[in-house]
Parts: structure tokens; sequence; C-alpha cells
């Protein structure tokens, strides 16, 4: 309290004394020694025997790695900016003597919060006059598919971290490229390369940006260029570069990449305009993909060549696409025409899986899940094929007709993404509203169906029958939820079912048949086994049963009998049944036994 009464001399007075106590404090003398001695420590190494080290160990390392012979005129290291300069970067082919990449110079600025961060930081890369000799040797097989093979062998920590890195001001001067397709007997080139990158970074960093975004080339004789702007007066130093496709041929180019792809794309073309901003709003760097893009002709094909997808025409409208971090979000998708095959194959798997990377090792810890999210999803024309390849005899199911509209569907919100579809089953049709919850696996809707044939939906379940459905169709109007976050899980309740016009065929003759079957459901669970069912009325029933020779009634065989089960699985819980009222009308039921009294050994009984 003293202290705010003293006068502005006497405080300057006291400063003055700290000041010299601490000038002659032993104490920190020695630390301001400590620290002199390391940065002149530093500066000898960094200056006169970290070059001479990093040359050598870059060389064998990096060819080691490679599997190339690589030399190195020079190496110059600032180990206090942390900047290093390479000179005369040579890789020879595989051969070790035709030129595979030779880079004038490289100039790599790295961030003392790489320390920090324990990660790749840099403030800029700089690659000055790069000469690249790519050979196509054969369907995507290259000079340096060796290196990507080297790499993919090489064991990963699935426990490991994903990588994280900060790549500033990136920049390509001067860039050739000469590639040779020996598949197609045919040469192109690529000179005087310039490509600007502001950044790719999935760790926030400050600093500054000054490289623009910025592709530049003379393609076999032919100029392009693609400059980026900056948006001014804007605080986040955005700039913005686009790109236009105009039918785009997909399995050309495709046919380039380097790797073998999880689908084929035997025809497809891609048309729109995009737009990469690079948003600087520091110290965070966003790189985010906006635009349009429409697909005509498009078909997708597993490595086995059948059929995944059709498409004969599909736009989007990209809202906020960030690769880096996992965030696909588009305000509108429109389908026409599009065809999906789905297949249930042995052992659990689908069609679907390789596209899918359910064959691939699951994701890192600390990845961030997909965000994936659709404002408007419309779908017109379209059908959907569901194969069941499991038993001998395969089972399909086809809705065609597909229209309608899915709304805010995301794969991480808990809010619910509604949809309304209508589409065709079997002749008759379906109708399907409702919540859709994709982050957690539930649907909360209405189906409705109208004279939907039976027979094909029977071949979905195991087999029961040991007759054929020889007509019947099926009426609907259900409040159905549905839950598969582990096993499938479905309930039913205040719904309605009928089966009109149902007959069986055995042999020729229709044991069982009906005009009418119509059941108000209260609660069905099939997970749980339980049905509980409020009316179920059965009009114009007809039952023709005959004694065998056996003593037996043959209508105790048209049910398969179960087979016996192995090991110790689990058994599936009895149904629980409960019917409030049953009523039959206009009904028959007809016996044929020889040791009936009658002259014919057939009685008839009608209700």
């Amino acid at each position: 309290m003293a202290n705010r009464n003293s006068s502005p001399g006497s405080m300057i007075e006291a400063g003055r004394e700290r000041a010299k106590g601490l000038y002659r404090s032993r104490g920190l003398r020695i630390t301001v020694l400590v620290i002199v001695i390391f940065l002149v420590l530093l500066g000898l190494f960094g200056f006169f025997a970290a070059p001479s080290i990093i040359k050598n160990q870059a060389q064998t390392r990096l060819g080691a790695m490679l599997g190339r012979q690589v030399s190195i005129g020079a190496v110059h290291v600032n180990p206090y900016t942390l900047r290093v300069e390479v000179d005369k970067l040579h890789i020879a082919d595989r051969d070790g003597t035709s030129p595979f990449v030779d880079v004038d110079q490289l100039v790599v600025d790295a961030s003392w919060s790489s320390v920090f961060h324990m990660a790749p930081v840099l403030d800029q890369l700089l690659v000055q006059t790069p000469q690249i000799h790519i050979t196509r040797t054969g369907p995507q097989a290259f000079n340096f598919t060796d290196i990507i093979q080297r790499f993919n062998a090489q064991p990963t920590d699935p426990n490991a971290s994903p990588a994280r890195f900060a790549l500033s001001n990136i920049a390509v001067h001067n860039g050739d490229i000469n590639f040779d397709d020996k598949v197609l007997n045919t040469t192109h080139h690529v000179a005087q390369l310039e490509l600007g990158i502001p950044f790719i970074a999935n760790l926030p960093h400050d600093v500054d940006i000054f490289v623009q975004p910025l592709l530049a080339m003379q393609v076999d004789g032919s100029p392009l260029r693609i400059e980026g702007q900056t948006k001014p007066f804007a605080d986040s130093h955005e700039s913005v570069i686009g790109f236009t496709l105009d039918h785009f041929d997909l399995p050309r180019y495709l046919s380039y990449v380097p790797e073998p792809l999880p689908a084929q794309i035997p025809s497809g073309q891609l048309s729109g305009h995009l737009e990469l901003n690079f948003i600087d709003s520091k110290p965070t760097q966003q790189l985010i993909l906006k635009g349009q893009l429409q697909a005509d002709n498009l078909a997708l094909t597993g490595q086995d060549n059948g059929q995944l997808l059709e498409l004969n025409h599909a736009s989007a409208t990209l809202d906020d696409v960030e690769p880096l971090a996992s965030r696909y979000h588009f305000s509108a998708i429109r389908l026409d025409g599009a065809k999906l095959h789905y297949a249930k194959l042995s052992g659990g798997r689908t069609n679907f899986d390789s596209l899918l990377g359910k064959d691939k090792p699951p994701p890192k810890p600390g990845t961030p899940p997909t965000d994936a999210h659709i404002d408007t999803c419309a779908l017109q024309n379209s059908s959907f094929e569901y194969t069941d390849l499991t038993s001998g005899k395969p089972a399909r199911l086809t809705l065609d007709g597909l229209h309608g509209t899915i709304r805010n569907l995301s794969t991480v919100s808990s809010q619910p993404g509604t949809i309304d579809l209508t589409s065709g089953l079997n002749g008759g049709n379906l109708h399907a509203t409702g919540n859709l919850f994709m982050s957690a696996s539930r649907f909360d809707g209405e189906v409705s169906m109208n004279n939907v044939a039976l027979e094909p939906l029977m071949g979905m379940a195991p087999p029961m029958l040991n007759a054929q459905i020889a007509s019947g169709t099926l009426d609907g109007d259900m409040h159905l939820k549905a839950d598969w976050s582990k096993t499938v899980e479905l309930t039913m309740d205040g719904s309605k079912l009928a089966v009109n016009n149902f007959a069986l065929d055995q042999h020729g003759r229709k044991p069982v048949s009906w005009q009418a079957l119509t059941t108000e459901i209260s609660h069905l669970d099939l997970d749980g086994s339980v049905a509980q069912l409020n009316n179920v009325t059965m009009d114009g029933l007809k039952i023709d049963a005959r004694r065998l020779r056996d003593g037996s009634i043959d209508l105790t065989h048209l049910m398969k009998s179960s087979p016996p089960s192995h090991g110790k699985a689990a058994a599936s819980p009895a149904w629980h049944w409960s019917i409030a009222h049953l009523g039959v009308d206009g009904s028959t039921f007809a016996l044929t036994d020889p040791t009936l009294p009658s002259k014919d050994g057939h009685i008839v009984v009608k209700a």
C-alpha cells in the first residue's frame, strides 16, 4: 500500500538498484554465459559441421529408402533460422544411369514450432528448376511403382496418431516433366511449370503467407495458366483459385493413377467449376473446396467387373469440403438414372467392401470421424437392386422407379435427417417417410406398400416351405423402428398388414389359399420374438388336406423341418403370441381320406 504514495523518482531509483543487483548476481552471469556459449557452439556446428553430416546422411538414407542412387552437390544450413538449402539434388532411375529427378535447389525454412508440435512445420518450401522423367511401363505401372510398393510394405503402428503437419508457402519454379507412355507409345512434355500453394496444413501455425495460388505450364507446347486471386480487405487473408472441367474423361486419365483403385470406372465424364479457397485466419489455416460438379454416363464396377453403380446424370453443389479435416458438406446432390447394385456375399462380405475400405485396418487413434452432410439429396428414375448370393440359388429384390428426397443427412449430427421416397416393388408400390439417424444407425418412420407380389419377397427369407407360393400380394401401413448399430433390430407398432389372393402350390394342387388375411399389429418385436395382434380376420380360406398312406396329414409336411443345431450356438427365443380377436368368414375345409365312409373318401366343411 505504501508504494501508491511513492514518487516517480523513487520508483526509478528502486528499479535502478534492482537492475544493479541483477547485474552483480553471479547466477545471472553464469546463465548468460551458458546461453552465449550454447549459441556459439550451435552456430559453429550448424554452419560448419551440420552441412556435411546432412549431405552424407541424406544421400545414404534417402538412397536406401528409395532404392535409387542419390547425390547432393552441397548443403547450406542456418542453425538460427532453421533454413536448409540443398543444391544439385540428383536421384537416378532404377538402372542407376538414367535420370529420374534433378533439382537445382531445394530450400526448406523450418519453424521452431516443429519442436513443440513434434511434427513438421515449414514456413517455406521452395523447389527451383526440378526436372522429372516419368515412364509408364504398363497399366498402373511406372518407373516409380517400386518406390510406392516399398513404402506400402513398411509396417505401421496401428496405435500411432495420424500424421500432423503444417506446410506453408510452397512454390515450384521453372519445372520440367518428361512423360514417356510406352503403353500408348506416345510422349508428353510439361515445360515452364510454375506452382504456388499458400499452405497445406492440419496443424495451427501463425506464419506470414506470401505465396499466391498459381498453376502455370506449357503442355506439349500449349500454354495453361490458372492464377488465384486474393480477396481484398479480408481479415482472413483469403485466396481463391478456380478450375473448370468440361467433359473430363475419367477412364482415360484414371489409367495414369499409379496404384490400383478399389473400383474400376469403365465410363464417365466429369464437368463443373471448382474453387479452392486458402483461408489464413491466424493461427489456423483452412483449405476449402467449393463449387459445382456434374457427372454423366458414369459406370462403377468392382475388380471382378461386377456392376456396382450406373449413373445417367448427377450434379453436386460443394458447400464446404475439407479433405484434410475429413469434412464433406454438400448443399445439394441430384441423381438421375442411378442404378445401385448391392450384393450380399458369403462370409458376411458384400461387393462394396473394397470400395468402402472394409478390408483396410481401422483408423488410427485420434483420427477425426468423417463429417459428411447433405442438405438435400434428390433422386429420380433410379433403382436399387439387392442380391443375396449366400445360398445356392441367388435371390433378388429390386426397387425400381425410385424417386424422392433425403434432407439433412449427416454422419455426425445427433439430429435426424428426413426421407420421403417412393418406388416400385414386385409390381406394386412402396412409400417410406420418416427420420433417419445416420450417426446412430437408426430409422423411425412410416412405410406403406400396395399390391406388392409376395413370392419374390419369400426369396429373401430362409427356405421354410415344401411348396411354392403361386400367388399373393401384400398391402400394409406400418410404423417401423429399425436399429442396425450392432445387430439388426426391427419393431412395428400400430400397423396393419394384409395378404390378398394367396395360394400355395404343391405338385399342381393348392392345399392352402385365401382371398384376404388382414392383421392389425399392436406390437411386433423381431429381436425379442414378441407379437401382439389386435384383430386377425380371414376371408375365403380354403384348405384341401389329404391323408397319406402312412396315416399322416399332408398339411403337416408343408413346413420344412428345422436343421439340427451344431455346437453351442444360442437358441433363438421362443415366440410369444397374443391375438385379441380372430375372425374367419366364408371358409372351406376339405379332407380326402380313403378310410372315410363317404363314397369317394372326400368330405367338405364350410364355415
